[in-house]
């Protein structure tokens, strides 16, 4: 599951990664210290690509999030060859990912709202309708949602400075 190859003087990167994708089981790879790794464009990237069950590579863990870059990349560049377009998949992938995060930001602070309005049986904590959308005491993510598809809610907003006692909302990330 572990292969430590630095500092063995490794030179060709094509028959390393070669040999490497073979490896089912292949979960940590330490390659550093090898001419190859200097040379061998892309190194990283390849690697992950070629060796789909790599946890760990060299001085750092291979995120899910790195995963889909790669693999993304690696579409664009084996049908073309050209680096600049696979670079261009990446950044297109790592713009979906974090639209993707947004969004679920965006859900769960939708889903904390409704738990609080839900469950709150202190009527001090609920205010009346906002006639605005920018109000600094209230929740905002769905506002914010409803915003950008031009609705509006009529749902009492929560007051969060009653809240702020024993919720640091900036804390939740």
């Amino acid at each position: 599951q572990t292969l430590d190859i630095q500092a063995n003087r490794l030179e060709d990167g094509d028959a390393v990664l070669s040999i490497l994708s073979q490896l089912p089981n292949l979960r940590v790879l330490y390659a550093q210290g090898n001419t190859f790794v200097k040379s061998f464009k892309h190194y990283r990237k390849r690697f992950i690509a070629a060796c789909s069950t790599l946890c760990y590579m060299d001085d750092r863990p291979i995120f899910q999030d790195e995963r889909r870059r790669v693999q993304a990349w690696t579409k664009v560049y084996d049908v073309t060859g050209d680096f600049d377009l696979a670079n261009k998949a990446e950044r297109e992938e790592l713009k979906a990912i974090k639209d993707e995060k947004l969004q679920a930001d965006v859900k769960r602070m939708q889903d904390f709202e409704d738990f609080i309005f839900k469950e709150s049986s202190s009527t001090e904590l609920v205010t009346g309708p906002s006639n605005n959308n920018f109000n600094p005491g209230a929740l905002h993510a769905r506002d914010l949602n409803q915003e950008a598809e031009g609705e509006h809610d009529t749902r009492p907003t929560i007051n969060t400075t009653k809240l702020l006692s024993f919720v640091d909302f900036y804390e939740l990330d």
